[in-house]
Parts: C-alpha cells; structure tokens; sequence
C-alpha cells in the first residue's frame, strides 16, 4: 500500500472512529440503528477503497514506456494539430526553450509551445536545446500549448513522459 493510500486509510478510519464515539453519547434504540447503518457503510466504503489501492498498485508497475498511447505512424504537421484527447505526434525544430521546461517548436507549417515536462520538470535524461530536432507525441487539449507524453530525439533515444495524476 502506498504511503499516501496508508495515510488516506487512517485518515478515514480515524474519522469513523471519532465519529462514532461521538456519536455514541445518549444513543437510543433509534441511534443505535442508525449507527449499525453507519457502521455498515464505513465498512463498504473500507472495502471498496480497498480495492481501489489494490488498482493502484497493480497500476504502479506500469512501465512508463508504455504509458503513450499508439500515436500515427507519420507525423503531422503543426497546422494540422486539432484539439482532442487523442494523441498526436509532430516533428519539429526547438527554436526557444521557456521556463525550463517548455519548448517553442517550429515546422515549416508554424511553431506551438509544448509542456515537455510532468510539474515543471523534464523528463530524466532529456536535455533540450535551440536548434535540436525532436519528434512529440501527446495531446492538445486546449489552444494554449501542447502536452508532450513522449519526446523522441534525431539520434533515436525517446523519454516518456508520465502525466498520471498530474492534474488531481
């Protein structure tokens, strides 16, 4: 269990807990139903975060390499970008590198900014500079910029970017 699932845990029991004792001064025979419902739900809802950690766990052993979604075999030019869900790939020329981590790309169809990194860091190994050639996949979901999930380089190394709960 993650230590965030860990704490989540004892969070919630903890609220049962002092829910409960607090509930328990002058109970009734009405109150002590309603406190065996709400036994009964603390109980289900145990149950069911528990096997939403088992998910997350079985999630974390994803490697990350696959987490990109099939992306077209060819890329498209910017232009042609469209604003979906799905994802996208296009090749380009880094002609500016903004705020770290974020690369103004160019090809002969126009430029757009990409988020290249997950919480304003790059992904480890990925070392961009003005003039480089690089290929991106990944998502334009807004007109804003485009959110890189794999930046693949001219000498054919790629770094995967995972964006998993970035955005909770």
């Amino acid at each position: 269990m993650t230590e965030f699932a860990v704490h989540r845990h004892l969070s919630i029991v903890g609220f049962a807990t002092v829910f409960l004792l607090g509930a328990c001064v002058d109970v009734d025979a009405a109150d002590g139903e309603r406190l065996a419902s709400i036994e009964g739900r603390l109980a289900s809802l145990e149950a069911r975060l528990n096997a939403l950690e088992s998910s997350s766990d079985a999630l974390d052993g994803v490697a990350a390499s696959t987490l990109p979604a099939a992306a077209p075999s060819e890329p498209v030019a910017i232009r042609d970008l469209r604003i979906t869900e799905m994802p996208q790939t296009f090749a380009g020329e880094i002609i500016s590198i903004v705020e770290g981590y974020k690369l103004r790309v160019r090809d002969d169809s126009g430029a757009i900014l990409v988020d290249a990194g997950r919480a304003g860091v790059l992904p480890p190994g990925f070392v961009p500079s003005v003039g480089q050639r690089v290929t991106i996949t990944g998502q334009r979901d807004d007109l804003i910029d485009f959110d890189a999930s794999l930046i693949s380089t001219a000498d054919g190394r790629s770094f995967p970017i995972d964006r998993r709960g970035e955005w909770e």
